[in-house]
């Protein structure tokens, strides 16, 4: 029997704060949680964005008041909601007003005399254009006369139609918390904590995992759909002759969209087990989380580190996905609000899922999971969110428009629901089953995944699907937005509370709701109501994927019937003491004491130590490699 993908730790970063310990989850949630819950959040929340500190065995403000249960929504709510979430983009992201742009302009000559320019001789063009005159100046300088008609670029600053996004919280910088992180792009910073907060979170050390497991049975998946595009990467190459200046040596590698795997191997885990970066546009993660649950079914791998990092928030992006009328302008945004040009548009609510919608909202995230297989989870302890038993990835076909959404996306989603009924059965399916949806907030998507999962729900006999739209709050962070959905998920599964569609004050007349229940409000429900949970994304390009995900009384229930009643008792106890040390981390973060796991030049293996015979292969820090490989084919020659 096929081993059993089990999520053991999740970390990671997005506009609602971090994933672990349900802390992004619980921001959504907030006013729906219980006072020590919600305490707690709102800490996680103040900390990240530099407005508390703590003296190691309270919190305080800066004013030096002591935060309590009672007091923290008071002292804390107004600044915590301003600074999370899609909101205005903040000055410190993007200047909107003030956007670097360099405006073509032809230097049309009359009888005003020559244009004169001073250079560095080194500056100057291998090829000295049509009607420059150059003198030298110094050794160093030269001054060129231009007598002829001539293109120039002129830097000039233009103001962005998109003013708003999905951003992390107000302050918080995750390259200041790790050495050298300053010189990283945004993205790999952002999977650096991610991954760090991922591994942390299971509360296992993983030098203890690494002992057990062998080296090259733990994986490593993670992506950036876009690749890195800031000034430190893919932005800074591209631009640097426009902007007259040199690339660095470190921008190409950089830029590349498996960045976020080799950073996590090179600098976090260590491994040298299977890897890769998988993109399958905002599908990657799922795309990511793919190929490791297929690795750890068939054997392949014991233990897998999954994520995808996206940092889009770039005037270029922005512009770009406005270009293709798929991103929210704030005309857009006035239009359906009946606003004049001269009203501040309603940033907060600027994605409607379900709703009247003009298009997406760009956001940021970075979110990583751990997976065991089950009897690895079992022997360690693992605390166990939820396991992973399929996932279904299927193209469009033939289409007309490379951003138009097709045939794909029924198959995944309809593959989904009849695993779901097979591993739980058809009551399961039509009783204790939610929807994840990719909910982008165009008119486009609300139209055909409605459709994708009303066709489904007839055809299981669904009468009616719970959905959750959390773009609604975070924005769509591309590659990495399955990667919200899952965090936001286990969430679920742990405080009872289905997030409400926030923007949805009405259901747009085109959205086929017969088989769905969209709300805005917040759904309560009991302990093991919901068994499982689908989450689907739909990609540009044809690139659609979703997910089945069980809930950690379904696996309690699995683990029972396959191992028995004496190994599950054995696991609980190791569990105990798994679940303090992750607590002890989360308290660790929630004081400011980060601990970001990256280790700069430390551990390297040295090659000429590794040994190779006919049997295995022996690497220094981690052990023996077997080469008595399974031959599936016989011998052949």
């Amino acid at each position: 029997m096929p081993r059993l993908p089990v999520i053991v730790g999740f970390g990671g970063v997005n506009p609602a704060g971090r994933s672990s310990f349900h802390h992004a989850y619980k921001r959504l949630v907030i006013d729906a949680l219980r006072p020590e819950a919600a305490y707690r959040t709102y800490l996680n929340s103040a900390a990240m964005m530099g407005m508390i500190k703590s003296n190691g065995h309270q919190f305080l403000t800066h004013d030096g008041t002591v935060l309590t249960t009672d007091n923290a929504e008071q002292l804390l709510a107004e600044a915590v909601r301003a600074g999370t979430l899609v909101r205005q983009l903040e000055p410190s992201v993007i200047d909107v007003d003030k956007v670097c742009f360099n405006y073509k302009a032809q230097l049309n000559k009359h009888n005003a005399g020559a244009v004169v320019l001073e250079f560095n001789r080194s500056d100057l063009p291998s090829v000295i254009p049509p009607g420059w005159a150059v003198e030298p100046l110094n050794d160093d300088r030269v001054r060129v006369s231009i007598n002829e008609q001539q293109e120039l670029f002129v830097p000039v600053k233009r103001k962005l139609s998109v003013n708003m996004a999905g951003q992390l919280p107000s302050g918080f910088d995750p390259g200041a918390l790790y050495s050298g992180g300053e010189k990283h792009p945004r993205a790999l910073q952002m999977s650096v904590y991610a991954a760090s907060d991922a591994i942390a979170s299971v509360g296992i050390e993983w030098r203890d995992i690494q002992a057990l497991v062998p080296a090259d049975q733990i994986s490593v998946y993670a992506s950036s759909l876009m690749g890195q595009m800031d000034h430190k990467s893919l932005q800074g190459m591209m631009q640097a002759w426009l902007r007259g200046e040199q690339c660095s040596n470190k921008q190409v590698a950089f830029g590349l969209g498996h960045m976020p795997a080799d950073f996590v191997n090179s600098y976090i885990t260590g491994t040298v087990g299977s890897t890769g970066g998988h993109i399958g546009a905002c599908s990657s993660f799922l795309y990511n989380l793919e190929h490791a649950v297929s690795d750890i079914q068939q054997g392949r791998c014991r233990v897998a580190v999954v994520g995808s990092a996206e940092a889009p928030l770039i005037p270029e992006s922005l512009e770009g996905y406005s270009a293709a009328g798929a991103a929210t302008t704030d005309d857009d945004l006035r239009r359906l609000d009946q606003q004049s040009d001269c009203d501040t548009p309603n940033y907060r609510s600027a994605c409607r899922p379900f709703n009247y919608n003009a298009g997406l909202v760009l956001g940021e995230s970075a979110q990583f999971v751990v997976l065991f297989d089950d009897e690895l989870a079992c022997e360690l302890g693992a605390q166990i969110y939820g396991a992973v038993p399929a996932i279904f990835i299927n193209a469009d076909g033939f289409k007309k428009s490379i951003y138009a959404p097709g045939a794909g996306n029924y198959i995944t989603f309809a593959k989904c629901a009849a695993m779901a009924q097979k591993l739980l059965g058809a009551e399961s399916l039509r009783e204790k089953t939610f929807v994840h949806s990719h909910g982008t907030g165009t008119p486009l998507n609300r139209k055909t995944e409605a459709d994708v999962i009303n066709k489904a729900a007839q055809a299981f006999h669904v009468d009616k699907w719970p959905i959750a739209a959390i773009k609604s709050y975070l924005g769509h962070s591309l590659g990495a937005a399955a990667g919200d959905q899952l965090a936001n998920t286990l969430g679920v599964w742990s405080y009872r509370v289905l997030p409400g569609i926030a923007t949805l004050d009405q259901v747009a007349e085109d959205v086929d709701q017969r088989h769905l229940i969209l709300s805005k409000q917040h759904t309560h429900f009991c302990p093991r109501d919901y068994d499982s949970a689908l989450i689907n994304t739909k990609g540009f390009g044809g690139n659609n994927a979703t997910a089945l995900v069980l809930a950690p009384h379904i696996i309690e229930r699995y683990l029972l019937q396959h191992y028995g009643r004496k190994t599950l008792t054995s696991y609980e106890k190791k569990s105990e003491a798994v679940k303090e040390r992750a607590q002890q981390y989360d308290d660790q973060m929630l004081h400011g004491l980060h601990k970001i796991a990256y280790s700069f030049g430390e551990h390297v293996i040295d090659e000429q130590s590794i040994t190779v015979d006919a049997q295995s292969i022996s690497i220094p820090g981690h052990g023996s490699i077997s080469l008595d490989l399974a031959n599936p084919y016989g011998y052949i020659g």
